[in-house]
């Protein structure tokens, strides 16, 4: 980009100068291995916001404005959520090592743990491998045993409208 196109970058576009002053409800919508908004990135980006936020990354869901980045459902159902008073989407609200808790006006039928064992290579290159979370419907958590090998991981849970939220990433040092 060199000095000047970049420090015009930071000064006018970065996400960083605006999203600390945003407080209304986002939703993230993306793929595992987007090229052109990365996971390290991302997460950068949704923690610096003040309002609820939501996450939905599809593993390999390809980058792009018209289908795959207007398409998902979970886009719909939070805008309803929002301007229609309709049912929100699920909400993952604590994270642990090896747990989330979510709350959900619907019924979460599917929960997975997503981690990849490609440590150092760039985001849209990482192979992802996706294995079946316990869902404790009583206690409203979702655990799984996380590989010994994984490197990153996070946890998708899906509603019955097939809705899927996800947890923040997490990236295991020295891998």
């Amino acid at each position: 980009m060199g000095k000047e196109k970049s420090e015009k970058w930071l000064t006018l576009w970065d996400p960083s100068r605006y999203l600390p002053y945003a407080k209304m409800p986002f939703l993230w919508v993306t793929g595992s291995n987007d090229f052109a908004y990365p996971m390290d990135s991302l997460q950068k980006s949704y923690r610096l916001t003040k309002g609820e936020r939501f996450l939905s990354i599809r593993i390999k869901m390809p980058h792009g404005h018209g289908g795959p980045g207007e398409k998902p459902e979970e886009i719909r159902i939070f805008a309803d959520s929002l301007c229609k008073n309709g049912v929100p989407l699920p909400c993952i609200y604590e994270q642990g090592k090896d747990w989330i808790k979510f709350r959900s006006h619907t019924k979460i039928i599917k929960a997975e743990l997503n981690y990849t064992t490609d440590a150092g290579k760039k985001w849209k290159e990482r192979e992802w491998i996706t294995i079946p979370a316990m869902i404790d419907s009583n206690e409203n958590i979702v655990r799984a045993d996380i590989p010994f090998h994984a490197a990153v991981y996070y946890f998708n849970i899906t509603d019955e409208r097939g809705a899927v939220i996800s947890s923040e990433h997490i990236e295991i040092q020295n891998k």
